[in-house]
């Protein structure tokens, strides 16, 4: 559905919505300055508004004439919701179209391209492979502050963020280098690490400028000048011995393993799944039937009884079978954002710390004890009701 249509249909319901509506969940907001009229300051819609606002976001983003929207997508769609609202002999949707709807810009972005020397210009679906420039040119020479940079990647771009268009470059541009190292790989006449060639850290788009793309995997020096107790009062050292021959202790070490290697996982969906892992390691139980709900059970319950709280099962439970499910069988996975990858981490984190906790109260040193201690619980049962 296009935004204009989505607007429409959040005019209307916003307009439907009875005013002296009286609900506990939803959205409730500041006006714009324009629409404040003496203690009146505020606008409170029910939850089915809020869903349809957040639609109208997502429809904005993805819209590449309003990309440029950004972080601001949301408070300009508050802005129509409250106009709508008070303003209700109008039509608001023209004026919002008129107000944030630009004509896309097309532009060529080239970047560049480690590990890969190329002579004779190729295309790989759109994408154009071409040597280097001249060395005495600022252009090649910016190029070339990438050390192994020994090719550019040139790809058309549209849109109206410049930002978002370089990513689109970029995501483009690495889809070809995809293709092209497998498909170099079924010749059997190249060593594995000739095809690790990858995208460098320099682009520039063509009349916009340069941008330099620090990369995802690079280290940041970290120095301590003190033990980290010292420095950090937060700071706890999880207790998980390399000599742990406990069963807790080996899964254990494994939730530490997959929680280690989505730290240091480049795909966001790598990280989620070797979050997972983790998770599975810690509270997994192989002879259940439907492992998700159990899982999302045992987490949520984890967190009750150690902590006296817990993340959202909601979405933990989504984040498992949309996308670590859809990943492992090959299907089609829905976006997600960083802040959402982070929230996840965290709740794996928490969950191994309040795993260790909890076996150290209670001296176990197996899953089965973990989980017939967490059901003698007396949050065991509403636990269950919420989910």
């Amino acid at each position: 559905m296009d935004v204009r249509t989505l607007l429409k249909k959040l005019q209307l319901a916003v307009r439907s919505e009875p005013a002296d509506t009286d609900i506990p969940f939803g959205r409730t907001q500041k006006l714009p300055d324009d629409l404040r009229v003496g203690d009146h300051d505020a606008l409170h819609v029910g939850t089915d508004i809020s869903r349809r606002i957040r639609n109208v976001v997502a429809a904005l983003l993805s819209d590449l004439h309003y990309e440029h929207l950004k972080d601001g997508a949301d408070a300009a769609v508050w802005d129509f919701v409250c106009h709508a609202a008070i303003e209700r002999s109008k039509d608001h949707v023209a004026g919002f179209i008129q107000q944030h709807h630009q004509d896309l810009r097309v532009a060529t972005v080239r970047f560049s391209v480690e590990y890969l020397t190329v002579t004779v210009p190729f295309e790989v679906f759109e994408v154009t492979f071409q040597p280097l420039p001249a060395e005495d040119t600022d252009e090649g020479q910016r190029f070339r502050l990438d050390a192994h940079c020994g090719s550019l990647a040139g790809v058309e771009v549209s849109g109206t963020d410049m930002e978002r268009m370089v990513a689109r470059g970029r995501e483009h541009v690495e889809h070809a280098l995809r293709v092209l190292r497998i498909s170099m790989a079924n010749v059997e006449q190249l060593n594995e690490g000739q095809l690790r060639f990858k995208l460098g850290q320099w682009y520039a788009i063509e009349g916009m400028g340069r941008g330099f793309h620090r990369y995802r995997d690079a280290p940041i020096p970290l120095e301590l000048p003190k033990q980290p107790a010292e420095l950090f009062a937060n700071f706890a050292l999880l207790p998980i011995r390399y000599d742990d021959r406990t069963e807790i202790g080996r899964q254990a070490k494994l939730a530490l393993g997959w929680i280690n290697s989505a730290r240091l996982a480049i795909d966001p969906i790598h990280k989620v799944a070797f979050l997972f892992s983790a998770l599975e390691s810690m509270l997994g139980d192989k002879s259940a039937g439907l492992k998700a709900p159990m899982l999302m059970y045992f987490r949520t319950l984890l967190g009750q009884v150690v902590n006296d709280g817990f993340p959202s099962p909601n979405r933990l439970y989504e984040f498992y079978d949309e996308v670590r499910s859809n990943a492992v069988h090959g299907e089609e996975v829905p976006e997600f954002t960083t802040d959402e990858v982070n929230r996840l981490e965290w709740s794996i984190r928490s969950a191994l710390v309040e795993l260790l906790t909890l076996c150290d109260q209670h001296k176990l040193t197996k899953r089965s004890q973990v989980r017939k201690t967490l059901l003698a619980t007396e949050h065991a049962r509403p636990t269950y009701d919420h989910l």
